[in-house]
C-alpha cells in the first residue's frame, strides 16, 4: 500500500475528514508498514519511537508476568492506534506487539507528532478521545477479571462482538487459544466452556464461527 492510501484511509476513519494541511504534515512523520503473521513489532521494554494506526489485520497486544507467562492486553483490529502511551512516557514500549493475521500498518513518529498535536486542536481532541475509551476499556476488563468468571466474560465477549457487527452470526477475531489468554483461562477450560455453551443452546459452534442464540440474564 502506498503512503498516500494509508493517509487516507487514517484521516477518512480516524479524523472524519481528509484534511489537506493536516495530510502534508502527516506525509513527513509517517510511513507504511506491511507485516505478516507472527511477526513481532516491537517488545516489552524496547526503546522506540513509533506509534501505529491498524489499516487491516490483528494485532495482539500482550505482556510478560514475574512467572514468565504471557498474559494478553488487548487485540488490536483495523481502525485502532495502538502504542499511543510513547506521546506521555518515556520511549519504552510497555506491552509486546505481534502479528496475528498478515498486516498493514501506518508507522508515526511519536516525537515529532507530539510537535504536531500543538497546532493542530481538532487532532488533539480526537487522540484525547481515544486515550478516554482505552482507558475506560482497561477499567472495564479488570473489573470483569475481578468480578467475572471465564464463562461471564466470554459472554460479555461474545455480547460485544455481535453488537459490533450488527449479527447474530460472526467469526471469532483470533485464535481459541488466544482468546484463552485473553480471558485469563487455559485453552483446555475454554475448549470445554464452548462445549458446555453449545450442549445449552447458548452458541452453535463450527470452528471460529459463532452463532449467538441466546443470553441467559444472568450473564449479561
Amino acid at each position: 500500500m502506498q503512503l498516500n492510501d494509508a493517509l487516507d484511509i487514517f484521516l477518512n476513519s480516524f479524523i472524519g475528514r481528509n484534511d489537506p494541511e493536516l495530510r502534508d504534515s502527516l506525509s513527513t512523520i509517517t510511513f507504511v508498514s506491511e507485516k505478516h503473521k507472527k511477526d513481532i513489532l516491537f517488545l516489552e521494554g524496547e526503546e522506540g519511537d513509533t506509534i501505529y494506526y491498524l489499516i487491516s489485520g490483528i494485532v495482539k497486544l500482550s505482556r510478560t508476568n514475574p512467572e514468565g507467562k504471557e498474559a494478553v492486553v488487548h487485540f488490536v483490529h483495523s481502525g485502532e492506534m495502538f502504542a499511543e502511551i510513547l506521546f506521555y512516557t518515556e520511549s519504552r514500549y510497555p506491552v509486546t506487539a505481534t502479528v496475528l493475521d498478515n498486516a498493514v500498518l501506518l508507522g508515526i513518529s511519536a516525537g515529532k507528532m507530539a510537535r504536531l498535536l500543538e497546532t493542530s486542536p481538532g487532532f488533539s481532541m480526537r487522540l484525547i478521545g481515544l486515550l478516554a475509551r482505552r482507558l475506560q476499556y482497561f477499567v472495564t476488563m479488570i473489573e470483569e477479571l475481578v468480578t467475572s468468571d471465564v464463562r461471564q466474560r466470554f459472554i460479555a465477549y461474545l455480547v460485544h462482538l455481535s453488537e459490533d457487527r450488527n449479527n447474530t452470526r460472526f467469526r471469532l477475531p483470533v485464535p481459541k487459544g488466544e482468546l484463552a489468554a485473553l480471558l485469563g483461562t487455559t485453552p483446555e477450560t475454554f475448549s470445554r466452556l464452548l462445549h458446555q455453551l453449545d450442549s445449552e443452546g447458548v452458541v452453535k459452534i463450527h470452528g471460529r464461527e459463532i452463532t449467538l442464540l441466546k443470553v441467559p440474564s444472568q450473564e449479561t
